[in-house]
């Protein structure tokens, strides 16, 4: 596992070799888009890409612009697995056990209101 952290534009350049797994959480357009036009040649057909946010209208454009752009739309752009979302290291043990608890156990606690897009989506990149 190799993380590089820095502003986009510093740092996509220094990132060489296959990316098997690209998870981009950059929460606006530009960040979006230059990421995933900087780092997705590296990902080989079959790699995974994360897209965090994805319900941010900037973020959500520049998938779409992208996935458009590069071919990418008939790969099914797919909702998180809620326990990639329970993973977020932002969220506090207790926090994320009560949103488990509502979640996956229906308890009533924690509720929120339902998102009409996905928080975090991810594809598989398509082949040649």
């Amino acid at each position: 596992l190799d993380v590089v952290a820095g502003p986009f534009a510093a740092t996509l350049s220094s990132v060489a070799g296959p990316v098997a797994v690209l998870r981009v959480d950059a929460d606006t357009y530009e960040g979006t888009r230059d990421a995933l036009e900087g780092l997705y040649d590296a990902v080989p057909p079959g790699g995974v890409v994360i897209v965090d946010d994805y319900h941010l209208g900037g973020c959500r454009r520049a998938v779409r612009e992208f996935r458009t752009r590069r071919n990418a739309t008939r790969a099914p752009l797919l909702p998180a697995p809620i326990d990639y979302v329970l993973g977020c290291p932002r969220l506090t043990d207790e926090r994320r056990r009560r949103l488990a608890d509502d979640v996956l156990l229906g308890g009533a606690r924690v509720r929120q209101e339902p998102m009409r897009v996905a928080q975090n989506v991810y594809w598989r990149k398509p082949g040649a």
